[in-house]
C-alpha cells in the first residue's frame, strides 16, 4: 500500500464517528477494508475488536482494540 492510500484510508476510518462504546460502526469499516485488502478470516469479536488473520493457519494475527483515538 502506498503512503496516498494509507493516509487516505486513515483519514477515512478517523471521519466515521465512534464515541467510547460505540465504536462498531468504525470497527466494522475496518473489517470490510481488511477482508477486501485479503485479510481472512477476520471478524467482531463481541466486545467489538476487529480479530483478523493473514494467511492461514499459522499467519499474522491482528486484533485492533475498539477504541480508535
Amino acid at each position: 500500500m502506498d503512503l496516498e492510500r494509507l493516509t487516505a484510508t486513515a483519514l477515512a476510518l478517523q471521519a466515521i464517528p465512534s464515541p467510547t462504546f460505540e465504536e462498531r460502526e468504525r470497527a466494522g469499516e475496518f473489517r470490510d477494508r481488511l477482508i477486501a485488502s485479503g485479510w481472512g478470516p477476520v471478524h467482531l469479536d463481541p466486545a467489538g475488536n476487529v480479530l483478523g488473520r493473514l494467511g492461514e493457519p499459522s499467519g499474522s494475527l491482528l486484533r485492533s482494540d475498539a477504541t480508535f483515538t
